[in-house]
C-alpha cells in the first residue's frame, strides 16, 4: 500500500488550489472524522491540514458583526 512520489525538475512542492484545501478541511473536520485518516487518504500531512485550518480561522476573524443600540 505504500508508494513514493518522485518530484523532479524545478517544482518540488505540490500546489493546492483553494477548492482542494476547502474540500480536505471539510472532510477532516466533519463530525466523526479522524484527521489523520483523512490526511493519509488525501496524501497530505496532518500538520498542513491544521495549518490550513488556522489560516482559514484567522482570515474569518477579521470582521465582527456590530449592533447599534439606540
Amino acid at each position: 500500500m505504500s508508494h513514493a512520489t518522485l518530484l523532479t525538475g524545478l517544482e518540488r512542492r505540490r500546489r493546492w488550489r483553494p477548492e482542494e484545501k476547502l474540500s480536505i478541511l471539510q472532510e477532516a473536520f466533519a463530525p466523526g472524522a479522524i484527521v489523520s485518516e483523512v490526511a493519509r487518504r488525501r496524501e497530505v500531512s496532518t500538520a498542513l491540514i491544521y495549518g490550513w485550518r488556522r489560516q482559514a480561522q484567522e482570515a474569518m476573524s477579521g470582521f465582527v458583526p456590530a449592533q447599534i443600540v439606540g
